[in-house]
């Protein structure tokens, strides 16, 4: 009887833990009604067509992941298969800064920026520094990574991941400069060239 106990109770508490996941919000509109549930918000559709961030968002004390990713282009052939997604193919969103008073969401250990190439630059970047709970950071880079990005990149001490967008691939000389400067970080990527002479 004890050794059917122990896997039923794993599995009751893993289905428990799944059902408490904070939802996912990606309509504004719906998370300004109860912004104080607010943990995670996909803002990714509506980076494509603005240029700021609302202010709305600083109501959502309890906000822990942003994403601004934008979606890629979609296709479907006439079997309902969607295409494989190129680079080129990514929507560029209309974002064009970010508000300086993120630093006030005391709880966002989260924030993605890939899709948004006026956000991937050091100005904007250096605005994240600030963001003491921050945690998690994803990016998409130029194709060759400026003196100035890693010097910004470098301020971000408390990182525990910093991640480089899938479709960019990194150097391997950029891949040990950014080790050095972030020795605690898990660098997450998923290509690299050898570019060592």
């Amino acid at each position: 009887m004890r050794k059917y106990l122990f896997p039923f109770l794993a599995l009751l508490l893993l289905s428990f833990s799944a059902d408490k996941a904070p939802k996912l919000y990606s309509e504004l509109d719906k998370a300004l009604k109860h912004p104080e549930k607010v943990e995670r918000l996909d803002l990714g559709e509506y980076s494509l067509n603005h240029k700021k961030l609302p202010e709305s968002l600083k109501t959502f004390v309890n906000l822990r992941e942003l994403s601004l990713k934008a979606p890629k282009a979609s296709e479907e052939n006439q079997y309902g298969h969607a295409r494989h997604y190129a680079v080129e193919n990514y929507q560029k969103a209309s974002l064009n800064s970010l508000p300086e008073w993120l630093t006030e969401l005391q709880k966002l250990e989260r924030i993605t920026l890939a899709g948004n190439p006026q956000l991937n630059n050091p100005k904007e970047l250096q605005k994240l520094v600030g963001v003491s709970s921050l945690r998690y950071l994803e990016i998409h880079p130029e194709d060759q990574i400026s003196d100035e990005m890693y010097t910004v990149i470098g301020q971000f001490e408390q990182l525990e991941v910093l991640k480089i967008e899938d479709n960019r691939t990194l150097k391997l000389t950029e891949l040990d400069l950014l080790e050095t400067l972030l020795p605690n970080c898990k660098i997450a990527y998923m290509n690299y060239e050898n570019d060592r002479d």
